[in-house]
């Protein structure tokens, strides 16, 4: 098996021409041993752009480990742009922002179904997203209570309960003459069903992970939240067999112990793929992709839901499809504040090209449904331009996150466009050492 190829997020590799790439020449662009054209649907991390007789294979804003050909003899791994990103703060942060849980599950996939891609490269982005999430969606069972079921029990009582087994009775209790024990077998309805043995385990699996990766360290939300559902769990226990696991079902009324019980899985099936490594460099990763634009609006989203409350919408769908992803409306020192914000994954502080994403927010500024969510009447909609907002990530952002609120930051105005201007956002970094 070939070493995996690395690359950066939104990495072009070099043109190659369609001439050259059918008689065999391959210099200078690995990626081109592989017919990636063949396929319907490209991995995840890979797209490719056409211009007349050339073409390139780039990779975009999805960071993961996807296989390159049907083989899996190539391996991409597709690693962060912006370096030592604290991965939990995000994705803890995500998580408490109101935001619909299964609005996350779309930021990330995992498939368990191909080989394990062999790198350990990722584990710091994918061991937190799966715990955090998972950690979650159990805090969200644990408030609302856990479910409850019957259970089949056998035990030897001093009191009969259920029926009694005849048989088993005979030979344990009345041939021994233990005539002070009944052997029954009953019905008992309690929270120790196989759904919550199931994520118990998981929660155990995950408290080893928890204390293992240096980025939890630092993160005392991260433990605190997992005490919070392993105290919820006490009276379950962590034993399940696997034919127990394959009889859980969907319930309607539980729709979130699906989702409980799917990063259950995963959880447990990482851990099945860390005892099979053959060392810690070997360690392999399922493959999977993570949107990180996804992600960063998400983020964002967190941030100013926590800064403004109602005072931000978000995703409000206009006339057509598309929507925008933040309304803002704000009364301030008597004067109503209105603007359009969109988080764009790019370094808007390089020299990027700006029409095509100022031409998507102009088109928001002009939706009459828009305008009147903004509080403009229909007559005001006629002179107005209203304040077009970029959010994107500071890829030169110093270590500790500023506190101050994201509109009070210094609206930079960008050059040759009336009313638009863009706002960095710092991520947050892990702390290096301790």
């Amino acid at each position: 098996m070939d070493n995996p190829l690395y690359l950066l997020e939104h990495f072009a590799l070099p043109d190659e021409s369609e001439s050259r790439k059918r008689d065999g020449c391959y210099k200078g662009n690995p990626l081109l041993h592989w017919d990636l054209s063949i396929y319907a649907k490209l991995p995840e991390g890979v797209e490719r752009k056409r211009d007349k007789d050339s073409f390139e294979w780039q990779t975009y804003y999805r960071i993961g480990a996807q296989w390159l050909d049907e083989k899996r003899e190539q391996a991409l791994v597709v690693t962060p742009k912006i370096e030592n990103i604290d991965f939990t703060e995000m994705f803890l942060s995500c998580l408490e922002s109101g935001l619909a849980i299964t609005d996350f599950s779309k930021i990330y996939d995992i498939d368990f179904d191909q080989p394990a891609v062999p790198t350990n490269k990722l584990d710091t982005v994918l061991t937190p997203l799966i715990i955090i999430h998972f950690l979650t969606v159990v805090e969200g069972i644990a408030k609302r209570g856990l479910k409850r079921g019957y259970v089949h029990r056998e035990e030897n009582l001093k009191k009969v309960k259920g029926r009694i087994r005849i048989l088993t009775n005979e030979r344990k209790n009345i041939i021994p003459r233990r005539f002070d024990r009944v052997y029954c077998q009953y019905n008992e309805f309690t929270v120790d069903i196989p759904e919550n043995r199931l994520i118990k385990k998981a929660l155990l699996f995950a408290q080893k992970e928890l204390a293992r990766l240096s980025s939890f360290k630092h993160n005392s939300r991260a433990f605190l939240l997992e005490n919070k559902c392993l105290a919820a769990f006490s009276q379950v226990s962590p034993e399940i067999e696997l034919r127990d696991v394959k009889l859980i079902k969907s319930h309607k009324l539980f729709r979130e112990y699906d989702l409980a019980v799917k990063l259950a899985k995963t959880i447990l099936r990482r851990n099945d793929y860390s005892i099979k490594k053959a060392s810690e460099d070997e360690k392999p990763t399922p493959v999977f992709w993570l949107d990180m634009a996804l992600l960063f609006e998400h983020y964002v989203y967190s941030i100013l839901h926590e800064q403004y409350g109602e005072k931000i919408r978000y995703q409000f769908q206009g006339t057509g499809e598309e929507r925008p992803d933040f309304l803002y409306t704000n009364l301030y020192k008597n004067e109503i504040i209105r603007c359009i914000l969109d988080t764009k994954y790019i370094d808007l502080d390089s020299n990027c090209s700006m029409y095509k994403i100022v031409r998507q927010l102009a088109g928001y500024a002009r939706d009459v449904k828009i305008l009147r969510k903004l509080g403009y009447t229909r007559k005001e909609m006629d002179d107005v331009v209203v304040p077009c907002i970029f959010l994107y990530p500071k890829t030169n952002a110093s270590k500790d996150v500023t506190n101050d609120k994201i509109l009070d930051k210094e609206w930079i105005p960008i050059d040759n466009w009336i009313k638009f201007y863009k706002i960095g956002i710092e991520l947050p970094r892990e702390k290096k050492g301790g």
